[in-house]
């Protein structure tokens, strides 16, 4: 069975643009990993959206899950 969940968001917290999901499987990409991670924050930039960037790591042995953790996070919100 597939239940779907909604989410109300309080007026005052609402924002004026999309919000992105960006979901990046992973194993073993410790050196790509911060490129793409960069490209994703740029395209969200140009694009003028806000959005998230989930790494899935599928048992990396290479430092790909510190780097994943150990990320500027993205900007706050702002209006």
């Amino acid at each position: 069975m597939i239940e779907t969940i909604s989410h109300q968001v309080a007026p005052e917290r609402q924002i004026d643009r999309p919000l992105v999901s960006v979901v990046m499987p992973c194993l073993n990409e410790e050196e790509a990993l911060p490129s793409c991670i960069h490209k994703i924050r740029s395209a969200f930039a140009d694009a003028g959206v806000t959005g998230e960037i989930v790494v899935c790591d599928n048992g990396s042995t290479d430092n790909s899950v510190a780097i994943a953790c150990f990320s500027k996070p993205l900007p706050p919100l702002s209006k």
